[in-house]
């Protein structure tokens, strides 16, 4: 008996550990949370807005020789640093996804191991109770 409570704890803990995982991943990702394809659809638009930057640049730069290599090099600058923190954005979310899918494994594993404990014990009490059938 005391067999069974210790495998019916385990599986009691894994679900357990798998509603809190979840709760926690829900409060991480809160509702105003960019999605990847949020993220894929801003760096496009913004690709498209650097796209048209750029041609503005130029048009400044046939205008204003002198000052053309300087605008241009400000530019880049501030592209390559949106450019990073998106990066740095969609690296962590995805480190992020990551850590959880790693976590529901485990918490997978724990499951499996709890069920075939339980299928083992529940035959071992299916023996059990023919031998004390046959005996009465």
């Amino acid at each position: 008996m005391a067999r069974g409570f210790d495998i019916l704890i385990g599986v009691g803990l894994g679900l357990g550990l798998c509603a809190l995982i979840a709760l926690l991943w829900s409060l991480l990702l809160q509702p105003g949370s960019p999605t990847r394809s949020d993220q894929a659809a801003r760096y496009q638009n913004q690709t498209s807005a650097t796209e048209n930057n750029n041609a503005q640049n130029q048009r400044i730069a046939e205008n204003q020789q002198g000052r053309a290599a300087q605008h241009q090099s400000a530019t880049d600058e501030a592209t390559k640093e949106q450019e990073s923190g998106e990066t740095a954005a969609l690296a962590r979310y995805t480190w992020w996804l990551m850590l959880f899918t790693g976590v529901l494994a485990i918490a997978t594993i724990i499951l499996a191991i709890s069920t075939i404990g339980l299928w083992r014990y529940a035959g071992e009490q299916a023996r059990d109770h023919q031998k004390a059938d046959r005996r009465e």
